[in-house]
């Protein structure tokens, strides 16, 4: 009996000075197996019991007069057993003193050591065995309603001890299906090498989080986040695992990579760069493709203002451009010249998005496009006509460039006002205006002729006759005499000079 009681601390609560001889006198049972700790009021109960140094048991003396201290002293009932001694012998008084939360009521006439031993022993089994049964089933309850798979596993033999509803309805399997299964049953067999030493790595963690694949009974995969934490399961060493199904997380995730590399290829690919420019004028992203076209890297374009990169002569166009981006979603550009890496400038057309309210962007995003090759080849043929005007005023024929390109035939001066008869809006008409003139009975053939011309890799020069259709009605019969100018192999203009 004694051996029972070996280290119990009993906190007895006296509302009447009486109480301190009645109760020591019947303490000598517990002879030196017990630590008794005395408050002469509730507040010094509560001081006690609140530092968190819980009593085994609390003996409340208390009266029929005054039951105000074991009404104050039930706010304790859920922390340590209470036992009530009184000096009446009021049965209906015990009742509902048992009724509220004590778990003894002895009357002083009935008390004696062995009886006081016995009820401060029983009383403290019964409560921690309550105690124990309340914490198992509110254990059993938030395990079975954990929203996630919850499985506990024995570290020693990695075979499942419990497991939740979720983890049911997840896997497919029963509930002993599981208990006669263990971790291995349901990794893919080519996965079982690394899962053993993330195993071992996780189990030196108190609380270890970890990837992995899943199978279920269907055979289907999931990909899971594992987090563990050790836990001692009906006396065996094991832990505790949330399997959290992130199958969706990661396919997303992969789509979102896939997209990603893909836009990146896209963008690498693309002959346009791609900017995107802050309020401030800073380039805050620069597409790949910038080191091959301007030679600039992306660091040193990202130390530059976009104006600094711009022509002297074209800056104030740009920056009235650039002003008027906030007021428009998407904005055009003139022509203008950048400066490249080398010192040297080349040409683009720019097209500006306003992105401000797009938190990924928080700027204007520039598509520019090189269009050197264009403004050159333009500066080549203004030269040519030129050059073809100063040639017309020496002599009557009709003397022209067709720009491939934009599809429409220039003349120079006014000498081929008697030509043809009429005088054009800026000299200039579509090509459709020359073919249409043509004769029924040669159309075909000029057509094909021209055609034939602009392809050929063997010459540039070459003569047509046929006849050209006036206003009058009548025809007039044509030597054409032109040269192909090409660049790089391709045609781009063709100058000729037409003859009556």
């Amino acid at each position: 009996m004694h051996e029972t009681t070996t280290g119990l601390h009993v906190l007895i609560v006296e509302g009447n000075p009486a109480g301190a001889g009645i109760s020591a006198d019947y303490f000598s049972g517990f002879r030196d197996a017990a630590v008794f700790q005395r408050a002469g009021s509730v507040e010094e109960a509560s001081a006690i019991i609140g530092s968190g140094n819980f009593p085994d048991a609390v003996i409340v003396w208390f009266d029929k007069a005054d039951t105000s201290l074991t009404n104050e002293m039930l706010r304790f009932s859920d922390r340590t057993p209470l036992i009530g001694i009184s000096p009446f012998a009021n049965k209906t008084l015990a009742a509902s003193v048992l009724e509220n939360g004590f778990s003894d009521v002895i009357f002083t006439e009935d008390l004696n050591p062995e009886r006081l031993h016995r009820s401060v022993v029983l009383s403290a089994e019964k409560f921690s065995l309550q105690k124990k049964r309340s914490s198992e089933q509110f254990f059993r309850k938030l395990f079975d309603s954990n929203p996630l798979p919850r499985f506990i596993y024995d570290v020693d033999t990695l075979r499942f001890l419990d497991v939740n509803q979720a983890a049911i309805k997840a896997y497919g399997y029963s509930r002993a299906e599981f208990l006669g299964m263990t971790l291995l049953d349901i990794r893919p067999k080519d996965e079982i090498e690394n899962f053993m030493q993330a195993l071992k790595h996780n189990m030196d963690l108190a609380v270890g989080v970890s990837y992995s694949r899943h199978l279920t009974k269907t055979g289907g995969i999931i990909d899971v986040e594992v987090q563990g934490s050790p836990i001692d399961f009906q006396g065996k060493n094991a832990r505790a695992v949330n399997a959290i199904d992130i199958t969706e997380r990661r396919r997303m995730e992969r789509e979102i990579q896939s997209s990603e590399n893909k836009l990146k290829a896209l963008v690498h690919a693309a002959g346009d760069l791609i900017g995107i420019m802050d309020v401030n004028g800073k380039l805050t992203y620069t597409s790949p493709n910038h080191i091959s076209i301007t030679g600039w890297q992306d660091e040193e374009l990202k130390n530059h203002t976009a104006k600094t990169l711009i022509h002297p002569e074209d800056q104030e166009m740009v920056s009235t451009y650039y002003r008027s981006i906030p007021y428009h979603k998407t904005v055009y550009s003139e022509p203008y010249r950048m400066k490249c890496a080398d010192g040297n400038y080349i040409w683009l057309e720019t097209i500006a998005t306003s992105a401000l309210d797009n938190p990924a962007v928080e700027g204007f995003v520039l598509n520019s496009r090189d269009i050197t090759s264009r403004i050159q080849n333009q500066n080549e043929i203004e030269e040519i006509n030129k050059r073809l005007t100063a040639l017309s005023k020496a002599t009557s024929d009709a003397i022209y460039d067709f720009d491939y390109e934009s599809n429409r035939i220039t003349f120079a001066g006014s000498g081929y006002h008697a030509l043809i008869g009429s005088k054009l809006r800026n000299n200039s008409a579509d090509y459709s205006f020359f073919e249409s003139a043509l004769h029924q009975e040669d159309q075909q053939r000029v057509i094909h002729f021209m055609d034939k011309a602009m392809r050929s890799t063997k010459k540039n020069h070459f003569e047509l006759e046929y006849r050209f259709l006036k206003p009058d009605g009548r025809y007039a019969y044509i030597l054409d005499r032109f040269e192909i100018i090409r660049k790089n192999g391709k045609a781009i203009a063709k100058v000729g000079a037409m003859q009556d």
